[in-house]
């Protein structure tokens, strides 16, 4: 047992009190950055080189999947659904002797060697059209529109998703080459702070932890 007298309490400035509820905390300190998941960040770059007609965005501004951007424009895009028409035009030609060869062959009144040439030509031509419709596809422009006999002079850049417009490296009247960066475009829903804690602190990080 420990006695003091009030002299020595006052001597120490001592003072008593009564034993009271107290939150007891302590700060980790740590380093760390803003970031983005890589889905949520995308370069937009064309498929087909251009000269970029026209650009109706700016940096910062919002958008919505699917909207246009820019426009391109270049001779090949014409090229491109010409031999897409012309091919269409020569496989209504092919299946319809397809058909008949095919019914004459079935009834042996031509021979196999002839309808195997003619077999390959239409699976031949088949493949090409179809690969030709993903092309344009993948350019940008419509194919629905270009088998109804429409053709389209420029193709269209969009969004690939809603975000906003981060950076913009072209303008007006430029000539861009495949796979060129156009645009980036973000968006920040899935926005987070990635942190650097040090290993002694590990067990000081908790599940809902106030971050300041």
């Amino acid at each position: 047992i420990v006695t003091l007298t009030v002299p020595q309490m006052e001597a120490i400035d001592l003072e008593l009190t009564h034993l009271e509820d107290k939150s007891m905390s302590s700060n980790i300190s740590v380093n760390g950055s803003i970031e983005l998941p890589p889905q949520h960040i995308a370069d937009i770059s064309p498929m087909m080189s251009g000269v970029v007609k026209n650009i109706f965005v700016i940096e910062g501004d919002k958008v919505k999947k699917g909207q246009i951007l820019a426009t391109l424009e270049h001779p090949d895009f014409i090229e491109i659904q010409t031999d897409y028409i012309n091919n269409l035009n020569e496989f209504e030609f092919i299946e319809k002797e397809y058909d008949r060869q095919k019914q004459l062959n079935d009834e042996k009144v031509v021979s196999d060697k002839s309808f195997q040439k003619i077999t390959s030509e239409y699976k031949m031509l088949k493949s090409t059209i179809q690969s030709q419709k993903i092309k344009l596809q993948m350019v940008g422009l419509n194919v629905a529109g270009i088998e109804s006999g429409k053709i389209y002079s420029s193709v269209s850049v969009t969004a690939p998703f809603n975000g906003f417009i981060s950076e913009i490296e072209t303008n007006i009247g430029s000539f861009v080459e495949p796979q060129s960066k156009l645009f980036e475009v973000v968006n920040n829903d899935e926005l987070h702070v990635d942190f650097m804690v040090y290993e002694k602190d590990i067990n000081k990080i908790k599940v809902g932890q106030k971050i300041f």
